[in-house]
């Protein structure tokens, strides 16, 4: 008898002590889970507040050549942050459609009057930075492609010698796009991660697999558990890739390319920062381009000449002369052709001469 409470007890007090230990994690996890649902609506709250004043949006890209998101415009609807990046899902959807134009501007859309030069592409890009303007990497390639296309649009109409006020009203409209540019595509990445993490807890769904291992014994088999060290995993992602170089991060995805199925999320913080941060440049030294182009338009239609070097165009044509964020290099000016050198294999270029 003796020899079995020595059993019992030697047992029994370990399984008491687990038993302890699951209950007092279990209910720590439970109480995590409720102060991050609460942290994140207040997060979201500040990312709306210090986000970019909005332009007015028009129906002037529908006469434009390039892709528009047209379809939002119809409905007034874009996704929110809160929905996670499993509840972007249709609206990337119905966004790529319209960016390869496989969708159809239906017959009962109100056409507005012919717009003045210039107008479709500035119009265009109003709405999809109102598109994108909760959104993180996936939607933002989507924008940056969008963009590009309208921005684009503007290099044969500058080389047709417009008169110097339709330019200057060009040059005037791309500077307020400019400014209302959504930038902080990193922190809406964060904050759709974290809605991604709670939405699995509360829909009880996973849909895009975006938790890539289920509980085990670490966990004590507790969704709530795990899912709250996957937020602490996010918090040091994203801590990280904030304070980070583009280089570091580069080195951290090709460190992360044989341990991705070891991380606990699918976040793209840190495994697609880079290439993130590569598409915005692209982009930005696309915009620079255009604007540069519509101050030597101008200047060519005021002087009647080429100004020989682009500081020639500040600050009445240009508020400055742009550069390249990654390496502070300003576009090239050669034989009526601007553009950026993004690498050795890479070049961007826009012709201004006259047509």
């Amino acid at each position: 008898m003796k020899r079995l409470k020595w059993v019992l007890w030697v047992i029994g007090v370990p399984v008491a002590v687990i038993a302890l230990f699951w209950v007092d994690t279990y209910f720590r996890a439970v109480a995590a889970i409720r102060a991050e649902d609460d942290r994140l609506a207040q997060d979201i709250a500040a990312f709306r507040a210090r986000r970019k004043p909005e332009l007015p949006l028009d129906g002037a890209f529908l006469h434009g050549s390039s892709a528009a998101p047209w379809s939002f415009f119809r409905s007034g609807s874009s996704a929110k942050l809160e929905d996670g990046h499993s509840g972007h899902q249709g609206f990337r959807q119905a966004l790529t459609l319209d960016l390869w134009g496989l969708t159809h501007v239906p017959p009962d859309i109100t056409i507005p009057p012919r717009p003045a030069p210039g107008e479709p592409a500035t119009s265009c890009l109003a709405l999809t930075y109102w598109i994108v303007r909760e959104s993180g990497y996936a939607t933002r390639k989507l924008g940056y492609q969008f963009e590009t296309k309208a921005l684009r649009t503007l290099e044969p109409l500058v080389a047709e010698g417009l008169p110097a006020d339709d330019l200057r009203r060009i040059a005037e409209k791309l500077d307020l796009c400019l400014a209302a540019r959504p930038e902080d595509s990193l922190a809406a990445e964060h904050l759709m991660d974290r809605a991604e993490v709670l939405r699995v807890l509360h829909l009880k769904a996973d849909p895009l697999c975006f938790i890539q291992t289920a509980p085990g014994w670490k966990d004590f088999f507790s969704w709530r558990i795990l899912l709250v060290k996957c937020l602490k995993d996010l918090e040091e992602d994203y801590r990280y890739a904030r304070m980070s170089t583009v280089t570091e991060m580069e080195e951290a995805e090709h460190r992360l390319e044989g341990e991705h199925a070891d991380r606990r999320t699918r976040s793209f913080l840190i495994t697609n920062g880079a290439g993130q941060w590569y598409l915005d440049r692209e982009a930005l030294c696309e915009w620079h381009l255009a604007r540069t182009a519509v101050a030597i338009a101008r200047y060519r239609a005021d002087l009647g000449r080429e100004p020989d070097r682009l500081e020639e165009l500040t600050p009445e044509y240009l508020p400055q002369v742009p550069r390249d964020h990654m390496n502070g290099s300003p576009p090239e000016f050669e034989d009526g052709v601007l553009s950026f050198r993004l690498s050795q294999q890479s070049t961007l270029q826009w012709d201004v001469r006259r047509k």
